[in-house]
């Protein structure tokens, strides 16, 4: 490579890296070097000459800028570049912020601006946002009051602890208390969590669930978390693992058969006959009773998050595995029901989520599989062997979204039951 080559190339690198995007009120948008600037107007070098900007034609964004030390900044962004990115706040005037210590940005809208939070605050790590599946948001949190799908942004209002019902990586901030139809949670440390399925209680069933994340490393750009936990049940009843059952029962000098799938806590419990010979009819039924007993469950999720382009939020995905420990069955013997998933979330604005899941799970059945949401009662009797149904796969998807109403309360709708999910913040 020549000399001529290599100080084209420096030139050419150096140019790109001082690139800056001006947008203007009139829909003008301009890529350019800053060269110099009076209190009026910037002189700006693009490729096709030196032009002059008059700042009153600028249109300005507010941004909050978090650090991983855990202080917010809010100012108007002057300039940015691969390295950098420079603020003008009202209290501190210029702030140089390296981005390698950014850990997240966030435009502010007007509406955001307009309330009683004041800006250029800058506050403690323990006071950021709050995730998904619950958590308290922080003060400067509530500056986020727009869902306009044009705001930019390195990650949305939420991190979600949990993909629906699969875990993700993440856990709640310490000191964040959530509350969903079905379970509440609290945040003992930053790294480590607790929830319980308070639903549960009314059968007896004492139930903790404990998340520990390992480590989480990375900035906005790419982040990587791995987390581990354990969930133990007292006294666990199920609808939402099935196993497959047959047999067969003499009645009458003959063998009738019986199979099906039963809830995992199901047992077989008696049997009635309607002592009918008809060949094609159901000569009587397998009554089905609850078997409560104890339940663990390990699991352990990598989640792997990466900024879009453009500052339009983050994809995050998350690889995990659950195992369920159960005394079940009518001889109290322990077995396993392991579960792998993978998930991806994406950012459509701030306030608005998108999931998508595959799961692999010998034990899970699809909605329309079943003749009830909790599952059967009972197993009719055949006069022939009943033989397991060949289409129930073990590879099942899911796919819904999530939506901030307001800073305390979302929703998520998806195709897997319970269909519809509500999670409140305190």
């Amino acid at each position: 490579m020549s000399v001529k080559t290599i100080i084209i190339s420096i030139f050419t690198i150096s140019f790109l890296l001082s690139v800056e995007t001006f947008n203007l009120k009139d829909g003008s948008s301009i890529l350019g070097e800053r060269i110099s600037e009076d209190e009026d107007s910037i002189l700006v070098k693009t490729s096709y000459g030196d032009i002059t900007i008059n700042k009153q034609d600028l249109i300005t964004k507010d941004y909050k800028v978090e650090l991983k030390s855990g202080e917010k900044i809010i100012g108007v962004k002057i300039e940015e570049n691969n390295f950098f990115i420079i603020l003008k706040t009202k209290v501190f005037g210029e702030v140089k912020i390296n981005k390698d210590d950014i850990l997240s940005i966030q435009e502010l809208s007007k509406s955001s601006l307009s309330q009683s939070v004041k800006p250029n605050i800058v506050v403690s790590k323990n006071s950021r946002r709050g995730l998904l599946g619950g958590g308290v948001v922080g003060v400067a949190s509530n500056l986020i009051g727009s869902n306009d799908k044009d705001l930019d942004f390195t990650e949305g209002e939420e991190q979600l602890i949990d993909l629906f019902f699969d875990p993700s990586a993440h856990t709640l901030k310490r000191s964040t208390l959530y509350m969903s139809g079905f379970s509440f949670g609290f945040g003992l440390t930053d790294n480590v969590q607790v929830t319980t399925r308070w639903n549960s209680f009314f059968w007896g069933d004492l139930n903790l669930k404990m998340k520990y994340k390992l480590f989480s490393k990375g900035n906005w750009k790419k982040q990587s978390t791995l987390a581990f936990g354990i969930d133990y049940h007292q006294r666990w009843s199920t609808n939402d693992k099935y196993k497959w059952i047959s047999g067969q029962k003499e009645y009458n000098n003959k063998d009738y058969y019986y199979g099906g799938w039963i809830p995992a806590t199901s047992i077989v419990s008696d049997f009635n006959y309607y002592n009918d010979d008809c060949a094609n009819c159901d000569i009587g039924e397998v009554q089905l009773d609850t078997d409560y007993d104890y339940m663990f469950e390990l699991f352990g999720a990598y989640t792997f998050s990466k900024s879009r382009a453009n500052l339009k939020g983050q994809i995050n995905q998350t690889i995990g595995l659950r195992t369920t420990i159960s005394r079940t069955g009518e001889d109290d013997s322990w077995e396993l029901f392991p579960r792998f998933y993978y998930g991806a979330e994406f950012d459509l604005t701030p306030k608005f989520k998108i999931l998508v899941l595959g799961i692999y799970d010998e034990h899970m059945l699809e909605p329309y599989q079943l003749e009830s949401p909790f599952g059967p009662d009972y197993l009719p009797l055949k006069s022939s062997p009943i033989s397991k149904d060949d289409d129930i796969l073990p590879v099942h998807f899911d796919f819904g979204f999530i939506y901030a109403l307001n800073n305390n309360f979302r929703f998520g709708i998806h195709f897997q039951k319970p269909w519809v999910g509500f999670y409140w913040k305190f």
